[in-house]
Formats: structure tokens, sequence, C-alpha cells
């Protein structure tokens, strides 16, 4: 995808919204319903199985593996490169992601990313460690880089984070906002930006959308071929920061197939 303006749904499309603002009003209030039990709209055999990626110059497959519950535990790639590392998940009571972190080598991660819930089991921080030792209840000899702290929008998306720097000499603060389109799809930033009409990937499990921040119910990428629910099963990289964590490496450009259980 090129650079671009950002595409803005205000005043210059103002006749199109007075004329569709009752449909427009109730898609809006069914999607709220939806996306506080997002991935409840895609059966559990569509859980992610394998990501293959493939780039003349490089290709992995990520193997995703799942707990009893049907929650994600690992992704393991056929082969890691810096940058491309295997990840991990350890959860709490109520089948909560308490910890996602990365590895390099047997007992010493990369990045570690803690969450913290409220009491109404809705995720309102997060601490991000880098490099350290995997400990048996969490990180240890670590360097706190962030902490960062939540707002939700009415239909229980991640809105806003709040991030405080924690690095030595550094300091300070920055904010993120993310704002969703009419269609309930996260808008990219500056960037000129179209999504397919099917279900995102991100859908298939809650984790995928905490860990990414996205909440988005369809798909910002080329997709070649969907499967019988209409999920992608093909697609091409394009820009980094649609992608998930552990593909952020992968050359944009290439292609990535995917199968499902």
């Amino acid at each position: 995808m090129k650079k671009g303006k950002r595409i803005s749904f205000g005043l210059g499309v103002g006749a199109l919204l007075l004329l569709a603002s009752c449909n427009k009003l109730l898609e809006m209030t069914e999607q709220g319903r939806d996306d506080r039990v997002v991935s409840k709209s895609v059966p559990q055999k569509y859980r992610i199985k394998t990501m293959s990626a493939w780039h003349p110059t490089d290709s992995t497959i990520a193997y995703f593996n799942y707990n009893e519950a049907g929650d994600p535990t690992s992704i393991i790639f056929s082969h890691t490169t810096t940058g491309r590392l295997n990840g991990f998940f350890r959860y709490q009571q109520n089948r909560q992601l308490r910890d996602y972190f990365v590895m390099y080598d047997s007992s010493h991660f990369e990045h570690w990313w803690r969450y913290v819930y409220d009491s109404s089991g809705r995720v309102i921080q997060d601490t991000l460690y880098q490099m350290g030792v995997v400990g048996p209840d969490g990180p240890l000899q670590n360097q706190t880089l962030l902490v960062s702290d939540y707002t939700y929008d009415r239909y229980g998306r991640v809105a806003r984070t709040n991030t405080h720097v924690l690095i030595p000499n550094t300091g300070g603060r920055f904010e993120r906002t993310y704002e969703y389109d009419i269609r309930g799809n996260l808008v990219p930033g500056d960037f000129v930006y179209q999504y397919d009409s099917k279900i995102s990937i991100f859908r298939t499990h809650d984790v995928w959308q905490l860990v990414n921040k996205n909440f988005s119910r369809n798909n910002l990428f080329l997709v070649d071929e969907y499967n019988e629910a209409g999920l992608p099963t093909q697609f091409h990289m394009q820009d980094e920061f649609v992608y998930f964590h552990f593909l952020q490496h992968n050359i944009p450009g290439a292609r990535i197939k995917v199968t499902y259980e």
C-alpha cells in the first residue's frame, strides 16, 4: 500500500451519510453487540493451525499450539532468525491471558508483555519487559521498557493507550489512539487503505485481537483465497503494521498461506 492521506468519513460524504443514517445507526449498534464477543462469531474448528510465509529470499512456517480449552499456548517457527522468535502464552483464572513473550534461546526472552485486568475481566494495563530470564511466575533479570494504560470505546474495543516510558535516561509519555471507520475496521494511520468484506483473521480468537490491539471486522490485506467460513487461506504481505506480532519481520510482499483446524 502506498502512503497517502487518511480517508475521511466526515463532511466530505455528508450526503451519503444522511441518506443512510438510519441503516448505519442500526449497523453500528449491532457491531457493538458483536465486538464484545467477537471470537464467538467464528467456530472453534477454524482456529489457526499453521501460517506459511514464502518469498524468493525468505520462507518459514509458524505452527500454532493450543490447550484443551482452545486457547493458544505457543507459536513455533520451522526456523527462527533475529526478529522471528517463538512465542508463548500463559493464562490465569477464567482463561485470561496473563503473559505473552518471545524467546531467543531455551531460557531467555527478548520481549515479554504482562496484562492486568479490572474486576470486569477487561485488560486495563500491560507492561513490556526486555531481555531477561523466563521464570515460573514471570520475567526475571529484565529491563522494564513501557507501561501502557488502556481506554475503551463503547463497543469494547481499545480506543486509546497512554504509555509511560521507563527506559533509563529517556522517560516521558506518549499516547496512541485507535480509530475505527463506519464498518468497524481500524483506520491504519496516514495510509490509503481498503478492507475486504470477509471475517477478520484476528476474530478467530480473542488473544489475537488483544496482542495486536486490532478489533477490526474485516481483513486489511490482499486476499487470494478464502475457506468456506470466509476466512483467508492465502494472502500477500504488504505493510507490517497490519499483521500479527510474530509476522512483523517477514519481508513485505511475501505470500502467506493459512491452514485451520
